[in-house]
């Protein structure tokens, strides 16, 4: 009976040696993924989140993809305001009207204080957060060139008219805004804090 017990319980040791061993080989590709990954501009990562994909498209390609309504409402017959989609290890996260609406927008997190997970890939458009790397305006500019207008207010005419443009909603902040590049980078204190790929447009 011993020696029964003793064989089940060195099979059990074993066996849970290697579930720790896959999860850690997991763990790290997964993290070595992350950092290779590279967003293309107006466009998203490609087969995997796109610009005009659902939320059932993008979960069907990351199983840790997390949905949530925001201000869920009171009556389980009333429909919530919006639903956000996330995928927390690459600070990535959507955001939609309804579950069939497609994806417009596809926001990346790149700084530790604004979300808890960080896109450390790269961006189409020579820009690397790999390792942390701060990435400042005059990074910015120096690849995407000076937005052709600037404004602290009533920005939603630039918006209609496919300019590039600067917009200074604090005297921290700025959105720098590339529709023909298909890209919003969020500044604060002249780091960017987090891009967002859109869907490009015609000059």
């Amino acid at each position: 009976m011993h020696a029964v017990g003793n064989t089940r319980l060195s099979y059990a040791i074993l066996l849970l040696a290697i579930c720790i061993l896959a999860f850690v080989s997991c763990s790290k590709r997964l993290a070595q993924d992350d950092e290779s990954v590279n967003v293309v501009l107006g466009w998203g990562l490609t087969n995997r989140v796109e610009i005009g994909m659902t939320l059932a498209q993008v979960s069907r390609n990351f199983p840790d993809f997390v949905q949530q309504a925001n201000n869920p409402s009171l009556w389980p017959w009333e429909t919530p305001t919006s639903i956000n989609g996330r995928v927390e290890r690459l600070g990535l996260e959507v955001q939609v009207s309804r579950t069939e609406e497609p994806i417009r927008q596809i926001t990346f997190h790149v700084r530790p204080e604004q979300s808890s997970n960080c896109f450390k890939g790269s961006i189409s458009c020579g820009l690397s957060f790999s390792n942390g790397i701060a990435i400042d305006r005059s990074k910015v500019i120096s690849l995407m060139g000076e937005p052709l207008e600037s404004r602290t207010e009533n920005v939603f005419s630039l918006v209609r008219s496919n300019l590039s443009f600067s917009w200074r909603p604090t005297s921290n902040d700025e959105v720098l805004y590339y529709p023909q590049h298909g890209v919003i980078f969020n500044l604060t204190t002249g780091l960017v804090t987090r891009f967002s790929v859109i869907r490009k447009v015609s000059p």
